[in-house]
């Protein structure tokens, strides 16, 4: 949990975000985030940049590749589903 009630998807989620962004966009482009629209900070914004920030460098490709071993790694932790966001 975060500061002021706040709450966080999975990290897979972010993560397959992330590998998504890389895919369809490349490298982050975007300044990382910080105050979200209802004046807070934006946790679920920083850690979806910071996910995608994590596959800078890699092409189209690889980037596919990293999702399909982010999915299978999410789909065996059970705890941690994902798949309700």
């Amino acid at each position: 949990s975060r500061p002021g009630g706040a709450t966080m998807k999975p990290v897979d989620f972010y993560r397959l975000d992330g590998a998504k962004k890389q895919v369809e966009i490349g490298d982050v482009n975007i300044e990382k985030p910080m105050w979200a629209e209802h004046g807070g900070l934006d946790f679920n914004g920083r850690e979806s940049w910071d996910q995608w920030e994590k596959f800078k460098g890699m092409d189209a490709d690889a980037a596919k590749k990293a999702f399909c071993r982010v999915y299978a790694e999410a789909q065996a932790n059970k705890k941690a589903n994902f798949r309700m966001y």
